[in-house]
């Protein structure tokens, strides 16, 4: 098919997306807590921008005092708002932040985080954050039938609850001595032995990754140390 006008190109776009807006996909990459522990926890419409988001608010000038008090939950919302919205204006237009309001879009119907509507916002999530908020975000609005859950636990202590459709993924750096040094110590603690040579290295290796596997492990998150003047951590 020969497209030759723009508004022909811009139906076939808008046809594509339709298309693959039904279609159902497995997650590759996710860092999430249970349901349980998210339903414990308070939410309102400044804790959205507590996890990726907090990068661009520091480089935009954001003092470590300064992001300790808007993660303080102790503190009324009200009280953090204007911390938060000194630098908000500055990383609008951030991918992380871009990110952050389709999904203030689509869960609460918001088009947007203001001084005008944070206070109902945070009682639009204050009402959703109920037993099945999970399977509403990633089921059915994001046609989500797995994801594969990067979480840094000992996963025969941390396994999805009943029914979840998150995949556990160990962390290289749970094995990994070049990687993390207390990984050895870590490991010696999981056996109950010590490990004393490098054969016993190997050996206590292949029992946590066939412990791991039975537990339904599919996958291992890589991290590579990055070579920089302070010590920091690339994730794969």
């Amino acid at each position: 098919m020969t497209i030759s006008l723009a508004s022909d190109s811009n139906e076939l776009a808008h046809d594509l997306y339709g298309h693959i807006s039904e279609m159902w996909v497995i997650d590759s990459h996710e860092h999430l807590s249970t349901e349980a522990a998210r339903l414990a926890m308070p939410v309102d419409a400044v804790s959205l921008f507590e996890n990726y988001p907090r990068f661009d608010l520091m480089v935009a000038g954001m003092s470590e005092a300064e992001y300790a008090t808007m993660i303080d939950r102790e503190l009324p919302v009200e009280a953090r708002w204007p911390v938060f919205n000194t630098y908000y204006p500055l990383i609008r237009n951030t991918s992380f932040t871009r990110t952050t309001l389709l999904g203030v879009r689509e869960l609460y119907g918001f088009t947007d985080v203001t001084g005008g509507n944070y206070q109902m916002l945070s009682q639009a999530m204050q009402a959703a954050n109920k037993p099945g908020i999970f399977r509403h975000a990633f089921h059915d609005l994001g046609r989500i039938l797995v994801a594969l859950n990067q979480t840094y636990v000992k996963v025969w202590a941390g396994l999805p609850e009943s029914g979840s459709f998150c995949i556990p993924q160990m962390w290289e750096a749970q094995f990994n001595v070049a990687v993390r040094a207390e990984s050895l110590q870590d490991m010696e603690v999981d056996l109950g032995r010590s490990i004393h040579s490098f054969d016993a290295y190997l050996e206590g290796l292949a029992e946590m990754l066939h412990l791991y596997s039975s537990k339904g492990v599919v996958g291992i998150k890589l991290e590579k140390p990055t070579i920089q003047s302070s010590p920091q951590r690339s994730d794969v």
